[in-house]
């Protein structure tokens, strides 16, 4: 293909059949694969970190399972799988409320804008959990977790005020009472978890001069605040697991709606092509019933 000065070329790439997870896979495979991933991280680095006794069998903290080789290189890298996956949903989901909220709702606009910003420093702090292990560079750790915990629970509930504001028929209201559901768990499990956390640790401290970052990978039922400990910990699973099944709500959503890529060639820096169109379009056949 040639271009000469003046001339223009579109390059479009379409959205291909696929086997992933349907006859003809689209926006709605991330939510799943993305939970898909992070199970797999999860299981793995769990069943790993059991089997070679690096931490106390029952409910450790996630991060603790994923804190020593192997284990802690599967858990690096299937985090930062999902975390790309989560990102790319995140941006997903803000392109598909602004189309679908052109004319009108600017405070949903300007929601969805915060939501975004929010639901990536969720995701920023997620690759800071996969890429600082506790046992190594702990305090970073930390940050990491408390940017993915509350931050992800923040872009729950303001996707779920964005869903309330958006609902236009039953189906939508049904989704809404869901994702309310989910953010209220999440923030009782979080809450739950930081204060019994802290308990435990003081409990700890009152037995223990000096408490390490392996005394807790190592917390045994012989040990001050195991009991709390297991609460805090296990609040810490169900935070994650209704994070994942929150994300599985989008994919009702994300089947309404397509997806397209525009290449456009440059010549002398200058556009060789006129076509504005957006990287993401909505099909309205697809999109009777409305935004979910």
């Amino acid at each position: 293909m040639s271009c000469e000065s003046g001339s223009s070329a579109d390059i479009t790439l379409e959205r291909r059949p696929m086997s992933l997870c349907c006859s003809a896979p689209g926006p709605e495979c991330l939510p799943v694969l993305f939970a898909f991933v992070m199970s797999t991280a999860f299981i793995l680095s769990y069943v790993l970190a059991i089997a070679r006794k690096d931490v106390s069998a029952g409910f450790p903290y996630i991060s603790d399972t994923g804190a020593t080789p192997p284990e802690s290189c599967v858990f690096t890298f299937l985090l930062n799988v999902g975390a790309f996956i989560a990102f790319v949903m995140i941006y997903v989901r803000y392109k598909q409320v602004k189309e679908y909220n052109k004319q009108d709702l600017s405070r949903i606009l300007r929601l969805n804008t915060w939501s975004a910003v929010v639901g990536a420093i969720a995701v920023v702090g997620l690759m800071l959990v996969a890429s600082f292990q506790d046992i190594n560079v702990f305090v970073v750790h930390v940050i990491g977790a408390v940017m993915t915990f509350v931050f992800g629970v923040m872009y729950e509930w303001m996707q779920a005020a964005m869903t309330y504001k958006m609902f236009h028929n039953r189906g939508q209201k049904r989704v809404t009472i869901i994702r309310i559901v989910i953010a209220t768990l999440s923030t009782v499990f979080l809450i739950t978890c930081g204060i019994t956390g802290v308990i435990a640790v003081n409990e700890l401290h009152t037995h223990q001069k000096h408490v390490t970052v392996t005394d807790v990978v190592k917390w045994n039922s012989s040990m001050p605040g195991y009991e709390t400990h297991i609460v805090s910990t296990t609040t810490e699973w169900a935070v994650a697991i209704c994070l994942l099944v929150y994300f599985l709500t989008f994919y009702n959503a994300f089947k309404k709606i397509s997806l397209e890529a525009v290449v456009r060639l440059r010549l002398n820096n200058y556009t060789m092509i006129e076509d504005t169109r957006e990287t993401q379009y909505l099909d309205p056949e697809r999109y009777k019933g409305g935004l979910y």
